[in-house]
């Protein structure tokens, strides 16, 4: 299992955020019933009741009870794949690699398809200059020579403006690559 993943899980013992006048986010504000949180997800109540049942849920959400935040966000992932349409024998292969109870925030992990196992969300900057990076490896791969090109010429046109040697283009529109 990626130990990284465990820093998505949310534990019963944590106290995420304490209600705010200022919530700013869902583990700010003051904990719900299941009922509401099946509704938001629109999956139907008897699914949780299943999920129960089939012991990937960890509480009885017919007890009716407020949900503290790491059966919520328990709740809330397993909703939303069965909400995408997992029957119990996709969610058996979806869950395997995880630790119950599955309260992982969805917000932090993804299920990686390729590789068949679940990944800790990188840092969207990391992650969006590796995409750059693998990007430019793919034309060069490729011998995209114009396109390396236009792309080259877009960047020194936007370093010299940040530069303030050059005014803003009228219509800022990223690089201009060839076809």
């Amino acid at each position: 299992m990626n130990r990284g993943i465990e820093t998505a899980r949310v534990r019963p013992e944590q106290q995420e955020v304490a209600p705010t006048l200022f919530p700013l986010s869902e583990y700010s504000r003051l904990p719900r019933k299941p009922q509401v949180i099946c509704r938001e997800l629109g999956v139907n109540w008897y699914s949780a009741v299943q999920l129960y049942d089939q012991k990937l849920l960890s509480f009885d959400p017919r007890n009716g009870h407020k949900l503290n935040h790491a059966q919520e966000t328990e709740l809330i992932f397993l909703g939303v794949l069965v909400a995408a349409g997992c029957d119990a024998a996709m969610l058996n292969r979806l869950l395997t690699p995880l630790r119950k109870p599955y309260a992982y925030r969805i917000d932090r992990i993804y299920y990686d398809w390729n590789g068949q196992t679940w990944r800790l969300i990188e840092d969207l900057d990391d992650l969006e200059e590796d995409r750059f990076a693998e990007w430019i490896e793919e034309l060069v791969a490729w011998r995209e020579l114009d396109r390396l090109r236009a792309l080259r010429e877009s960047v020194d046109k936007a370093l010299l403006y940040l530069q303030g040697t050059r005014a803003a283009p009228a219509a800022w529109s990223g690089p201009r690559t060839a076809s």
